[in-house]
């Protein structure tokens, strides 16, 4: 036979059979006319209720909003006001303290010797804490973010040439010089140039000397003002479409020897044995046996021969053709046994002409008029390098040096430059506006810019802001809470950046009853 179930009625009737006992026992009274002890429980759960989310609510907002304490704090910033502090404890006592308004956040880490985060702290609280003379250093950003460029690094430097009012550049000396972090925005408005484009630039070193350079696959040459020399490169290129460069983009490129004519020994006279009918100082070409089809071109020399670019060819023939009317066709059998020549070679024997590093084409010189943007550009795929020399990398790991030519700077609409407070379009040896991207920087190694060199120099950091500021050892960029490794950046173009204060212990502790103005 099942259970009988208990009804609603019988619950109930309990429930009121047990109110009406500690209604007698409370209230010395059976007959429970008016049941207030009920409303006493429902008015002591409800309380408990609102007191439970009153100390919820509080607990959140702790975490949200808290007050904060000094505590074991070093670094310290007025709620309310936004003032930082410096805490700096009694050696024998830690809990006497002077608190010193610190100027930023990176003169409060290097003081502190940590790379914590400020503690909020009311001002209120701060106010029984004495305090000691204002100290850091002036200049400083208020925050050293992070670089925006991963494991790449890319600096490029640019010169944009302002026409004059017709369009020319003929009589313009002024332009406008730019440095860029990271990847550029590059398209047909702003591309880089191939090996058959070059810029012919005019400017001034810092001795006040005139120069007139070839910039060209990611190396600058200055070109010899040797009668000779301008005479022939006048027939190979246009030596007038030049136009006006800062000494900065000068020198951002790879510098090579100077654009001269060479000097052949002997020119004029026989060829060495197996060229009897070619005289030294002629031009030969020989058929390739790579099976491309192609062809190479030698000069020849007293003892052997060198091989030469096309330029370099049309250049040595407009400086002395030896009387010869075309370039002569030889078999390769008649320069097999001959000493091949190379400008840089070790054996004093085997040293040629200083030629090698000549345009490897004949290149075509871009006006300031078609493009008035020029762009000397430095890119390295791993930015970081070795923990070794980069020359012990592969070449794929190398950096490449390029020349953009183009109308406008390879950036887009939306990223615009930082104008520097000493930027001068009339003067050509300074840095006119930086781009950094906002809310980032770039800690870096300064290198040289010549591919696959060795050089691992100074340690830096560029602002947002375009300044460059001095770290002395990566330990103290560890406490600035910089990266571990900086990113290599060719000091040819970071140099050229407005020179900060040095971010140093020393510097951080001096302290300041008030600050220069102006």
């Amino acid at each position: 036979m099942p259970a009988q179930l208990t009804t609603r009625a019988q619950v109930n009737g309990y429930r009121f059979l047990l109110r009406r006992l500690d209604h007698a026992l409370v209230r010395r009274d059976v007959r429970m006319l008016h049941d207030p002890m009920r409303a006493q429980s429902r008015s002591l759960i409800t309380g408990a209720i609102l007191a439970l989310l009153v100390v919820a609510g509080a607990t959140i907002m702790a975490f949200i909003k808290p007050q904060g304490s000094i505590g074991n704090a070093n670094i310290v910033m007025g709620k309310d006001s936004g003032a930082l502090y410096t805490v700096v404890r009694d050696k024998n006592d830690k809990n006497k303290m002077v608190l010193y308004p610190t100027l930023n956040l990176a003169s409060a880490r290097l003081l502190s010797g940590t790379s914590e985060k400020p503690t909020s702290v009311k001002d209120s609280k701060l106010g029984s804490v004495p305090r000691g003379p204002m100290i850091g250093i002036p200049g400083v950003p208020a925050a050293l973010p992070g670089s925006g460029q991963g494991e790449h690094s890319q600096w490029t430097l640019c010169d944009r040439v302002l026409l004059s009012a017709s369009g020319g550049s003929e009589s313009s000396s002024k332009a406008v010089t730019t440095v860029v972090a990271g990847t550029l925005q590059l398209d047909d408005h702003i591309k880089s140039a191939d090996a058959g484009t070059a810029v012919l630039a005019k400017w001034t070193d810092d001795k006040n000397q005139d120069h007139t350079s070839l910039i060209y696959e990611g190396k600058i040459a200055d070109i010899s003002s040797d009668a000779t020399t301008q005479k022939a490169l006048t027939q190979v290129i246009n030596l007038s479409s030049t136009r006006p460069v800062s000494s900065k983009l000068m020198q951002g490129a790879v510098r090579v020897p100077m654009l001269i004519a060479p000097e052949i020994a002997h020119a004029g006279d026989d060829g060495p044995d197996g060229l009897k009918s070619v005289k030294v100082g002629g031009v030969i070409k020989v058929a390739a046996l790579d099976g491309s089809g192609g062809s190479n071109l030698y000069v020849v020399l007293a003892d052997g021969i060198q091989r030469v670019s096309p330029f370099t060819a049309q250049f040595i023939r407009a400086v002395n053709s030896v009387k010869m009317d075309d370039i002569v066709s030889v078999t390769p059998d008649m320069i097999a046994g001959l000493p091949q020549k190379h400008a840089y070679d070790p054996i004093p024997a085997n040293k040629g002409l200083p030629i090698d590093d000549f345009p490897s084409v004949t290149p075509r010189i871009v006006s300031a008029a078609e493009d008035p943007v020029s762009c000397v550009t430095w890119a390295k795929n791993n930015g970081y390098g070795k923990s070794q020399l980069d020359s012990t990398e592969s070449l794929s790991d190398w950096s490449k040096v390029q020349l953009l030519v183009g109308t406008r700077l390879p950036l887009s609409d939306s990223q615009v430059p930082v104008q520097l407070a000493t930027a001068d379009v009339n003067s050509l040896d300074r840095v006119d506006q930086v781009y950094v991207p906002p809310a980032t920087g770039e800690f870096v190694q300064s290198t040289g810019n010549k591919p696959g060199t060795g050089e691992l120099d100074s340690l830096y950091y560029i602002a947002d802001n375009g300044i460059r500021y001095g770290i002395p050892d990566i330990k103290t960029a560890q406490i600035l809470g910089l990266d571990s490794q900086p990113h290599l950046a060719p000091w040819r173009i970071i140099g050229a950046l407005v020179p900060g204060p040095t971010l140093s212990v020393e510097d951080a502790a001096k302290k300041w009853d008030s600050l220069p103005v102006g």
